[in-house]
């Protein structure tokens, strides 16, 4: 789920509007930012500000990690401006072989699969998963952004603690993002 947070995060740092919605086994987050440069595919590169929630500009790169290696999720697919991409998990065998490894089939290894689009703003990105993941990313945006929303399952004197002390990452969250009526619109792109 962390995956999934830190991609809806990615789309509300570029546009407050930003649409995600599930249906038919697909969660899809979209936004009118100014899509991914093809630097941020590559780790240790960032045009985050510091006026953004995600400042080091690993966060996508890692999710897709993560998203491309977990049994839970199914395909996965970017599209953004002038290109797109897959990302999945590939076994290689460093240097043909002479690094050691502890399996026979190697290291995993994360691999964009690229292709081009026409798009020339913003950033689309579909996720195949269980319609419960879905609504526990959105769930947990919902939280910062919804005043008295508290998720399901909370225990009522948690609830209680919860609100009397919000802890400093809400409050963060808040002054940058102090309403975002678009998160739980449907994601139409």
């Amino acid at each position: 789920m962390r995956g999934l947070c830190e991609l809806i995060a990615n789309a509300l740092d570029e546009d407050l509007q930003a649409r995600v919605g599930w249906a038919d086994g697909v969660l899809t987050i979209a936004d009118d930012g100014p899509g991914i440069p093809e630097e941020g595919l590559i780790l240790g590169y960032s045009s985050k500000t510091t006026q953004q929630i995600g400042q080091f500009g690993e966060g996508k790169k890692l999710a897709m990690l993560i998203l491309a290696r977990s049994p839970q999720i199914g395909a996965v697919r970017c599209d953004t401006v002038g290109y797109g991409f897959t990302p999945t998990v590939q076994p290689h065998r460093l240097l043909g072989g002479l690094i050691p490894s502890r399996s026979a089939q190697g290291t995993e290894v994360l691999v964009y699969h690229l292709f081009r689009t026409d798009r020339t703003r913003g950033t689309t990105i579909t996720v195949a998963c269980p319609q419960q993941l879905a609504a526990e990313a959105i769930g947990r945006f919902r939280a910062l952004t919804e005043p008295g929303y508290t998720p399901p399952g909370i225990p009522r004197g948690l609830r209680a603690r919860r609100e009397a002390r919000p802890g400093l990452d809400r409050r963060r969250a808040r002054q940058h993002r102090p309403q975002l009526p678009g998160l739980l619109r449907p994601a139409t792109d």
